[in-house]
């Protein structure tokens, strides 16, 4: 477990609160920041960063889909773009914010695992970065699946 370091990050943690707050008719209170885990900072950082409008680069290991009825992904590499639910914990309150675009430049079906039927699961092809964008409430094109 690790704690945040206090004076050098609470402003950082207050701004990011405050643009979720922006978002959110759900009253936030700063929560006790000397219980705060570092994860959880960057969970509220991260969505804050894609509430402002920037498209933030991340690494990826796997992804769940669930493609919509039809669709069948082969054995090549593909790129896809998904909507995913943005939702942050502060404390005991679960904030949705919406959903996110996550973009994938190279993925695959995973040969082995599968978690559930009616889902599939995709692993890095090559590279293992894609970007992920807030776009609000979402596309009902995209929200039943891939």
């Amino acid at each position: 477990m690790k704690f945040l370091d206090i004076p050098d990050q609470t402003l950082e943690i207050c701004e990011a609160l405050a643009t979720i707050q922006s978002h959110s008719f759900v009253p936030i209170a700063i929560p006790d920041l000397t219980t705060t885990m570092v994860s959880e900072a960057r969970e509220w950082s991260h969505a804050a960063r894609l509430l402002r409008g920037d498209a933030v680069e991340v690494t990826w290991e796997y992804v769940d889909v669930e493609p919509k009825p039809g669709i069948e992904f082969g054995t090549d590499a593909f790129t896809i773009a998904t909507q995913k639910p943005l939702t942050v914990k502060i404390g005991a309150i679960e904030i949705d914010l919406g959903y996110q675009l996550v973009h994938l430049e190279a993925a695959q079906v995973d040969p082995i695992n599968q978690p559930t039927p009616g889902t599939v699961r995709l692993i890095p092809a090559a590279s293992n970065v894609g970007s992920v964008r807030w776009i609000g409430e979402g596309s009902p094109s995209l929200r039943d699946g891939v």
